[in-house]
């Protein structure tokens, strides 16, 4: 998931969490640098064990997380401090955004080093804010293939709503145009940590087909671990394009 948020978090010095509904990391990428330890170590610990500071509230049953009762609001960062693994009190600043998960509400939490967010505070790269307003049909995919993430242009596109998406299979909209191998090829791609790129023939839900370049991106650990899968697509042709 983590790899559609731009450049590298590594590279950049900015760490980038995906938290549930009750604080616990499920996927991070670019610890070593903030939090003196491997993305590994991160995951399913508390982030207050991290960053203690930061207050969370559960979501009330079929709602959103309201950020108001973490004191975020708006694009603001929140001045923190990190808790490294060597016992260092390291600054930071912390960015929260709300996410849908296939199981229900979580967080995304962008952290940097305190002096270099307010640089990029208007420029950060949010795969929330981009994905909502793209064009382009946006899923996120557990290592699974169960989708745990659709964008408005997938709902337009499909004639899927967002939660008749969540927890089915990339699979849902397979127009039965391809063989079985086509996609054992395009799982073996994956899994090895490699994108896939290719025009795909799908199923809308009234039944018409649909034509879509597609790039199916899979997110790699530190410890290379595949964790997620973000798949774009941008509508291309008449349907009997990718049949040639």
């Amino acid at each position: 998931m983590l790899a559609a948020f731009g450049d590298d978090p590594e590279r950049s010095g900015r760490a980038v969490l995906i938290l549930d509904a009750g604080g616990h990391i499920l996927s991070c990428r670019g610890a070593a640098r903030l939090f003196g330890c491997s993305d590994a170590r991160l995951l399913e610990t508390p982030v207050q064990a991290w960053i203690p500071g930061l207050q969370l509230a559960a979501p009330a049953p079929d709602a959103g997380f309201d950020l108001a009762t973490t004191g975020f609001a708006g694009d603001d960062w929140q001045r923190q401090r990190v808790v490294a693994a060597d016992g260092r009190s390291i600054e930071v600043d912390v960015l929260l955004r709300p996410l849908t998960l296939g199981y229900g509400q979580g967080l995304l939490a962008i952290v940097r080093h305190g002096p270099q967010a307010a640089q990029e505070a208007r420029g950060v790269p949010c795969f929330i804010r981009v994905a909502e307003q793209s064009g382009d049909t946006i899923l996120l995919a557990d290592r699974r293939g169960f989708i745990e993430y659709a964008n408005p242009a997938f709902e337009l596109r499909t004639g899927f709503s967002r939660d008749e998406a969540l927890g089915k299979r990339f699979g849902m909209l397979e127009s039965g145009a391809y063989p079985s191998r086509f996609f054992q090829r395009i799982w073996a791609s994956l899994r090895s940590g490699r994108e896939f790129r290719g025009f795909f023939i799908d199923r809308r839900k009234n039944g018409d087909s649909y034509c879509e370049a597609r790039t199916i991106r899979p997110f790699v650990r530190d410890d290379g671990r595949i964790t997620h899968f973000v798949t774009t697509g941008r509508s291309f042709g008449p349907p009997d394009y990718a049949r040639r």
